[in-house]
C-alpha cells in the first residue's frame, strides 16, 4: 500500500527527550497517518477488509482544512 504510515514516525525526539516522547505516543500506538483524503478512504476500505478493531487514522490534509467529508 504504502501512502500509510505509524503516527511514531512523524516525531524526531530531541536527544534526552526520547523515552518522554515514547510514552506519550504509546497511547497512539494504533494511529495510522494519511496525507491526503484519497488515502483516507482507500485506507479505511483497506482495514475494513482487514477486520480491524482499534485502529485510529489521521488525514494531513484534513487537518489543513476545516471540512466535512463523508466515508
Amino acid at each position: 500500500y504504502g501512502k500509510v504510515k505509524e503516527f511514531h514516525e512523524f516525531f524526531v525526539p530531541h536527544e534526552g527527550k526520547e523515552k518522554i516522547i515514547s510514552t506519550a505516543l504509546k497511547y497512539y500506538q494504533h494511529t495510522l497517518v494519511v496525507e491526503r483524503i484519497q488515502d483516507l478512504q482507500a485506507a479505511v476500505t483497506f482495514l475494513s477488509s482487514k477486520k480491524e478493531k482499534e485502529c485510529m487514522i489521521l488525514c494531513i490534509e484534513l487537518l489543513s482544512k476545516k471540512k466535512k467529508i463523508n466515508l
